[in-house]
């Protein structure tokens, strides 16, 4: 032992100045190389992949339709003898035009390439290229600090495999921190195409698209009808197919465009995607390795190195790979979070658009009390939603950062006290290049503790998010939809039996809102609970309102749902009410 520590004192300015050099410009490749992996993933691993894309590519087609459809009005003008149809069609080309000319502006304020490209895709990679150009700024936290170590292939070999020699070391010390930042840095840069407050280009588009849905549809009940209803006996032929070939366009792009509006308004987000194993991603960075090239220095050629460092670097792998764990909890419950956020938000947008799109009567009547009723409602729920909301993120901030709290990288003291043990161990061992050396490293206590205690830290975390999850669902998120549902039973079923469009309009929006609602939270994995009649009470899905007698219904059969219940995971976070039959 005394022979190696000399030996290494001869060397060890030498040797670490021609490793540092040697493994940082390996390194720095490799750096690199993960970057661009990094932005190849980020789009294919963010929460809607490339599928948003389609936001643009719809309204575009629909604004092509709507150009056609102008053109066309304007080119059959002479065909059009009755006047009550040419007023109707005249609002309708004043619609369009506005439609278009809103499109255009849409268009002026999204940052769109020259060569035409989708908007959305233009932003997308501008983000990636954002977060990977600071990324560029970043320093790699990992270095072989050679000056500490040599490796004793480099004194078999004479140093001409110095490039194998550093990277059977950097397999199990630099290659460990590289993928912790890879986590880190794929998870910022999906977060930061996730971020709909970051994305103003989708929020554009998003927006657009239901907007004009809205507008359509509007177009097709009214307008459209008018316009078929205005041809009669009297009407000329050239009259006639003029109007269809109008009505045939509208209905067309309504039947195309509803489908597409409906089919974004309830994509299914892509399940859960991990970035690729440890073991794919060191089969990464070796590819990268082999790739690069390393300057080999003839004055170290005949030098011998020393097992002093390298065996004391042991403790740092070790201590790196529980932070490894760290961060992938870390990563996971970030992602149950987010998830979590984004489904109360998206909730409470739907009852804010609801709010928005409303109608204020202006006479006083049964319907316009409902009305006022129903608007009252709406807005309170919406004001406890996001204050819901504001306190469960603070909740949530709390015990992530418990978690990390409870999981600080480890001090210098700790690394300066794992290394001696591990120094210790191969010190007192019979045969100091024993096979096993490395098993025994991770068997020693101070590891053994610390991998427990991060096991254990992760367990809680888990539990309380888990724990907090549960109670927000079932006390905030489905308490708000299940009285919702409360409302279109009492309140919206009496607006359609008063014949006013306006009135059936509310109506329409409310069980627009209840189906949007719905459909979210059946992206989310919460199943609806509907017992149907006959189906028997199960007292853990089911929670009986009130019992009737009925003779056509069996003693604990179900008479009717009052409303749903909703279950998750096996769990179920609220039963449904029901009458049931005693």
């Amino acid at each position: 032992m005394n022979s190696i520590r000399k030996e290494w004192d001869a060397l060890q300015a030498a040797a670490a100045d021609y490793g540092r050099k040697a493994a940082a410009e390996l390194l720095g490749q490799c750096r690199q190389g993960l970057l661009t992996k990094i932005a190849a993933e980020a789009i294919h691993f963010s929460k809607f992949g490339s599928m948003d894309e389609a936001l643009y590519v719809h309204c575009a087609w629909l604004m092509a339709v709507y150009e056609k459809t102008v053109a066309f009005c304007k080119a059959s003008e002479a065909d059009i003898a009755s006047p009550e149809v040419k007023k109707i069609i005249d609002g309708i080309i004043t619609i369009l035009v506005s439609r278009l000319r809103e499109f255009e502006e849409a268009a002026l304020t999204a940052p769109s390439s020259s060569d035409g490209s989708n908007p959305i895709a233009d932003e997308k990679r501008a983000i990636v290229a954002q977060t990977v150009s600071a990324l560029k700024k970043v320093e790699p936290k990992a270095e072989i600090e050679t000056d500490e170590w040599l490796p004793a292939q480099w004194i078999k070999d004479e140093l001409t495999n110095v490039k194998a020699s550093l990277l059977e070391i950097a397999r199990v010390h630099a290659f460990s921190e590289e993928y912790a930042f890879y986590l880190e840095s794929l998870a910022l840069c999906q977060s930061h195409l996730n971020d709909f407050e970051r994305r103003k280009t989708v929020q554009l588009y998003q927006t657009l698209m239901e907007d004009e849905f809205e507008i359509l549809s509007t177009i097709i009940k009214i307008q459209v009808m008018a316009l078929e209803q205005g041809l009669d006996a009297h009407s000329i032929e050239k009259e006639k197919i003029a109007v269809h070939k109008i009505l045939s366009m509208l209905r067309e792009a309504y039947q195309r465009f509803g489908r597409a509006a409906t089919e974004m308004a309830t994509i299914p987000e892509q399940k859960e995607q991990y970035p690729e194993a440890y073991e794919d991603f060191e089969a990464f960075l070796i590819t990268c390795w082999q790739q690069a090239e390393v300057k080999e220095d003839s004055a170290l050629k005949d030098n011998i190195g020393i097992f002093k460092a390298k065996i004391e670097k042991e403790a740092e792998i070790l201590l790196g790979r529980c932070r490894l764990d760290f961060f992938k909890s870390l990563y996971r419950f970030r992602g149950i979070i987010n998830e979590e956020m984004a489904l109360a938000n998206k909730m409470a947008d739907i009852f804010t658009k609801m709010q928005e799109n409303w109608p204020n009567p202006q006479s006083a009547c049964e319907g316009a009390e409902i009305l006022k009723g129903v608007a009252e409602t709406i807005e309170i729920k919406i004001e406890g939603l996001r204050e819901s909301i504001s306190q469960i993120a603070g909740e949530y901030t709390g015990i992530i950062e418990s978690f990390a709290a409870e999981n600080a990288a480890p001090t210098d003291e700790a690394v300066q006290s794992a290394k001696a043990a591990i120094w210790q161990l191969w010190a007192d061992s019979e045969s100091k290049l024993q096979n096993n050396f490395k098993q025994n490293c991770r068997r020693l206590p101070i590891f053994t503790e610390r991998l427990l205690a991060g096991e254990k830290s992760a367990a809680r975390c888990q539990e309380s998010l888990n724990k907090k999850s549960q109670k927000f669902k079932r006390e905030t998120l489905l308490y708000e939809v299940s009285t919702y549902e409360e409302i279109i039973i009492y309140s919206i079923s009496r607006l359609r039996q008063l014949e006013s469009s306006e009135f059936q309009q509310a109506a329409v929006i409310a069980d627009d809102a209840l189906n949007q609602i719905e459909a979210l939270l059946i992206k989310s994995s919460i199943e609806l609970i509907r017992p149907q009649p006959h189906e028997p009470f199960n007292s853990k899905e089911h929670e009986v309102l009130m019992a009737e007698s009925n003779p056509d219904f069996k003693k604990g059969e179900i008479i009717k749902m009052m409303n749903s219940g909703y279950r998750q995971n096996d769990v179920v976070l609220l039963r449904a009410n029901v009458i049931a039959a005693r």
